[in-house]
């Protein structure tokens, strides 16, 4: 009967649903078979199904926030698979654990940006209780798997946040900004740079070297050789990166303000803009 309940909610079939909830004997906590652990809550949020997710979380029995066997919420899932009525409906639901991690320490925050879900994140970044710069069990943040991952749409949305700390490195003591270097990804690199806050671009990642290094190393290097897995349209960004982070390094400010006119993104506020305009007396 268990199982009945659990191939009821996988494949979306609500009336079934509601029969084996009314039924004595039913387990509605119920774990699958496999290695997997799912319960029905869990499965259903998987699938998307809204409509027994609701029915689910009427019923007073239900356990909303136990996990499968990788620590994986309902809630997480639904934030990973991108179904965004479910991530809705959860949300209002107070019982939620919203930064409920799994067993590598990866957030439902954290799990969108990696997927590029950012109706999800913004939705998140809705959420006061949100933790938006938990790292995972690498260190990695949602801001740096967003620019690790060419998120741009994401990026943009989380660089220029007040919250986000855009210099936070992992444990290989890379920050968002040497990632982006080291890939090539100029438009992401620019978007940093231009950022409200202080880039600190001498940072050194645990092989010692800091951003601009890294970029130096690439520039140099012999493209199209076997062994190479830079992607042909990255290639010839890594001259321009280093031409960004050496006028970077020599005028922060003047550097933030013209990418900022360029990305077209409001002009410079806040301590940078106070410290800008003393340090021009």
């Amino acid at each position: 009967m268990d199982k009945s309940l659990l191939d009821a909610c996988s494949n979306g079939n609500i009336e079934e649903v509601k029969q084996l909830l009314n039924h004595p004997n039913i387990k509605v906590n119920c774990q699958d078979n496999s290695k997997s652990k799912k319960t029905p809550f869990f499965i259903s949020c998987e699938k998307g199904h809204i409509e027994i997710v609701k029915l689910l979380l009427n019923d007073q029995r239900i356990s909303i926030n136990k996990v499968n066997y990788e620590d994986q919420s309902p809630f997480w899932i639904a934030c990973k698979k991108g179904h965004i009525e479910v991530v809705k409906l959860l949300l209002n639901d107070k019982r939620v654990e919203v930064n409920q991690k799994n067993s590598y320490g990866q957030t439902p925050l954290w799990i969108s940006c990696e997927n590029g879900h950012i109706e999800i994140v913004k939705l998140l970044l809705n959420e006061g209780g949100i933790d938006i710069n938990k790292a995972d069990n690498r260190g990695q943040t949602p801001f740096s798997i967003s620019c690790e991952n060419e998120h741009m749409k994401i990026v943009e949305l989380l660089f220029d946040n007040e919250r986000i700390d855009v210099n936070k490195e992992n444990y290989g003591g890379q920050t968002p900004l040497y990632i982006a270097c080291k890939k090539g990804f100029i438009e992401i690199v620019r978007l940093l740079l231009a950022s409200q806050s202080e880039v600190d671009i001498n940072k050194k990642s645990s092989d010692n070297k800091t951003a601009l290094e890294i970029s130096i190393e690439t520039s140099t290097q012999k493209f199209g050789l076997e062994n190479d897995k830079t992607p042909q349209k990255y290639q010839k960004s890594f001259p321009l990166i280093v031409e960004l982070l050496e006028s970077y390094q020599k005028n922060l400010i003047e550097t933030k303000i013209k990418l900022r006119k360029e990305l077209n993104l409001p002009p410079l506020q806040g301590n940078l803009l106070f410290f800008f305009f003393f340090s021009s007396f």
